[in-house]
């Protein structure tokens, strides 16, 4: 996650786009949706790989269906998840 910041960090300067990073900085409140969306896909992609090595395999799964839709993909993930082993996925809630 760390070298998403650095690969970024080389595309602006890259590509000379520094009117971004100045406007970030006048706008703080922007700057600072931004960070916290970070925040939150840091987070989830951390609960994903820990699920994932430490055998919760299933309910990670269904962390990324539920992302693509919560009705379309959430709910009937859910209901197999609660009928195949009688528990909701704890993983995929958080």
């Amino acid at each position: 996650m760390l070298w998403s910041l650095v690969f970024i960090g080389a595309l602006v300067a890259a590509r000379r786009r520094w009117a971004f990073v100045a406007e970030l900085r006048r706008d703080p409140k922007r700057a600072a949706l931004l960070v916290l969306a970070g925040l939150l896909i840091s987070v989830n992609w951390g609960v994903y790989i820990w699920g994932v090595n430490n055998g919760h395999v299933i309910e990670t799964s269904l962390v990324i269906a539920g992302s693509i839709g919560l009705i379309a993909w959430y709910a009937p993930s859910l209901a197999v998840r609660v009928a195949l082993r009688g528990a909701p996925p704890r993983m995929s809630i958080s």
